[in-house]
């Protein structure tokens, strides 16, 4: 080979270098802009918390306080700020750093957690501040909250504690020892308000907070909330954990429910606690083997939280008060102020606002003259809104007018408590004046406008009963239906016998059979006691004579003692065994309106009670058709 062939075999030896360099340096610079961007773009998040691994010490006790700087772009940065700690004496300082890498839709982002961790002694016996830790990185200012240590004679450290160890490593370290969990791991129940009036909502909220792993965890007890409507408002499906200080203390914390409660009866109430499990790892240091500890089920409940109801102001209470509290807004509206003789018009009466919706009576129409009126549609919503409960309640009537002219729709009213302004409110309508001009649409009994579907005149052609009837002469005996059907009597009374004699062993051997076939024979007598009170006057009595029937009718038909069953626990098994939720609904209205009837301070007329009775005895029919047998 000649010289220029060596020449070009090293020129393309060259090139395929200079490719692959090229190659190489993009990749390189690739990977770079895949790992900085994501950085660069959380560089301004930052978290700066400062926390004790104790609130409780004696003067011969050690203890940490951890200044913790975690965020995406925290390189270079110094040492924060210390108080002066004139009650303390520093005996170590040190530092770690640590570094987590995630990766979400495809994209790597990272974050650095920078530890300050500084070993204390107290130098006086009482309660010190530790003032609030300071820091200052790229023009910005951080503090951290104040945190209160309580110092003891002596020492209360326990065996198994680990002195001057940092939560940080506490947590995800060696196993916590039995006697360590104490305040380590605990449920926060947490309310708005400690005192309402009836029916004013109260909103409390659970969390979970922790400074152990934890793992299985699991609802032992829900509470009950005797004496209160509940309104689930959030119930955690993934625990969503927050660091949060606490009593100096830093701590992983999860919202696990948020209740609205609006109370039922005047008193003072303890609401019971919230039971959780949850396994836990721990050391027992029984043996130099037990270095990884052992597993344990540990039982905690949130604290007792104690709420105060008043009653209602009976002064200056406006006789359309039904019982609604809250703030809410009424309005009636149609859609058409324009119609002909006959035509459907709507008419919707509608109260929003923030409130139990559940429990919300709507006024009812005023007397209407040449207007013919149907049954209402009841349409309801309900959301959370900053913790509160909002919605609506709208009575929807179909109204036909039957004569010509301004038929008026009178003015309307609602009543409601304003807790926040402890007050009644009084919310007027104005009349609606409805221009009825001559139709030709034809009105009879058989219409039914809600369906669009109107039977005019005779427009079915009926059966002529003056036809002559034929029939067969001499028809043979044994084909006679009649004589052949008696023939089966004797078996069929058999059967009958036969079924009733195992209808009554079931009765007296199966317990939850005969509830069943007698529940709803004693809602009827149950029932027939609260019309008698209705001639009485009596409206706690009469109110609690209707609830106690429809709450032993529920209870038979699902075999359960009515003395443990609450409204909570109620709609729960009504639901587990697929009962429609307008009955379910239509029951639990009816219940809430026994229990204001029976603290109201208006009294209802004997139409009204008479109206409850109907309205029980239709839920119980739904119920008859609705609720499957577990």
């Amino acid at each position: 080979m000649g010289k220029n062939g060596s020449r070009n075999m090293r020129n393309m030896r060259l090139r395929r270098v200079e490719k692959c360099s090229s190659a190489l340096l993009m990749l390189i610079a690739l990977i770079g802009v895949v790992v900085l961007i994501p950085c660069s773009a959380g560089a301004e998040e930052l978290t700066f918390l400062a926390s004790v691994d104790r609130t409780r010490v004696g003067l011969d006790d050690l203890f940490t306080l951890t200044v913790s700087i975690s965020g995406t772009d925290v390189g270079g940065i110094g040492e924060p700020a210390l108080p002066s700690l004139e009650e303390f004496e520093i005996l170590g300082r040190n530092s770690s750093t640590s570094t987590q890498f995630s990766f979400v839709n495809g994209r790597m982002s990272s974050s650095k957690t920078i530890d300050f961790i500084y070993t204390l002694r107290a130098t006086e016996v009482g309660t010190h501040t530790i003032a609030p830790v300071e820091l200052e990185f790229r023009g910005e200012a951080y503090r951290s909250d104040p945190m209160t240590i309580e110092v003891v004679e002596g020492s209360i450290a326990g065996g198994g504690g680990q002195r001057g160890t940092p939560p940080s490593r506490r947590q995800y370290g060696a196993p916590m020892t039995a006697t360590d969990i104490g305040d380590n791991l605990l449920i926060r129940a947490t309310v708005d308000r400690r005192r309402a009036y009836v029916g004013e909502q109260i909103t409390i909220a659970y969390a979970l907070a922790a400074r152990v792993p934890l793992t299985n965890l699991r609802y032992a007890q829900i509470p009950s909330y005797s004496g209160f409507w509940a309104e689930e408002l959030y119930n955690a499906e993934e625990l969503k954990f927050e660091q949060q200080i606490i009593d100096g203390k830093r701590y992983d914390v999860a919202l696990l429910k948020r209740i609205a409660l609006f109370p039922s009866a005047v008193g003072e109430f303890t609401l019971d606690p919230l039971q959780m499990h949850c396994d836990v790892r721990i050391r027992t240091g029984d043996s130099f083997f037990d270095i990884w500890g052992r597993t344990e089920t540990f039982t905690i409940e949130s604290n007792p939280v104690t709420i105060r109801v008043d009653p209602l102001p009976s002064e200056n209470v406006p006789p359309e008060f039904a019982g609604s509290v809250g703030q809410f807004m009424f309005t009636v509206t149609t859609d058409k102020d324009r119609a002909k003789v006959g035509e459907a018009v709507n008419l919707d009466v509608k109260v929003s606002g923030s409130g139990n919706i559940k429990t919300l009576r709507v006024p009812e129409l005023p007397p209407l003259t040449g207007i013919e009126q149907y049954e209402p549609e009841v349409e309801e919503t309900s959301r959370e809104v900053g913790g509160v409960l909002q919605g609506a309640k709208t009575n929807r009537y179909v109204l036909v007018p039957k004569r010509e002219g301004s038929l008026e729709i009178g003015a309307m009213r609602f009543a409601y408590f304003d807790p926040g302004a402890e007050s009644y409110r009084l919310l007027t309508t104005d009349p609606i004046v409805l221009d009825v001009q001559p139709g030709e649409v034809l009105l009879s009994s058989r219409t039914d406008m809600r369906s669009g579907v109107a039977m005019v005149g005779a427009d079915i052609r009926h059966i002529k009963p003056d036809l002559p009837h034929l029939s067969r002469q001499g028809e043979d005996l044994y084909r006679n239906g009649a004589f052949i059907a008696l023939q089966f009597l004797p078996l069929i009374a058999l059967a009958l016998g036969i079924a009733f004699r195992r209808h009554q062993d079931r009765m007296s051997q199966d317990l939850a059979y005969a509830r069943l076939r007698r529940a709803h024979r004693l809602a009827q007598r149950r029932l027939k006691r609260a019309r008698a009170l209705v001639a009485s006057g009596d409206v706690e009595e009469f109110h609690g004579a209707v609830s106690k029937a429809l709450l032993g009718y529920v209870s038979d038909r699902l075999n359960r003692s009515a003395a443990g069953l609450t409204s909570t626990q109620l709609v729960d098994e009504l639901r587990d065994r697929s009962t429609p939720e307008g009955t379910v609904s239509r029951l639990i209205e009816i219940l809430a309106e026994c229990d204001y009837g029976r603290f109201a301070p208006s009294r209802p007329s004997s139409e009204e009670m008479e109206a409850t009775i109907a309205r029980a005895e239709e839920a119980i029919v739904m119920m008859e058709r609705g609720i499957r047998r577990g």
